[in-house]
């Protein structure tokens, strides 16, 4: 894929917190998500500083 259009705008989206009690990640994601991570999306799929995209259940 070549992009060829700079997008006008974008947006971060930050792991804030899993749907459960407590604050241990292990084993409750498969990507490996862990509070802090952080995304930054344009048009396309939003991936991380080290280029893996969003957890699809997300």
């Amino acid at each position: 894929m070549k992009k060829w259009y700079d997008e006008e705008y974008e947006w971060e989206i930050e792991v804030i917190g899993f749907n459960k009690d407590n604050e241990e990640t292990e084993r409750f994601c498969r990507n490996g998500e862990e509070i802090g991570d952080k995304y930054i999306c344009t048009y396309g799929c939003p991936v991380n500083s080290q280029g893996q995209g969003i957890c699809s259940k997300v």
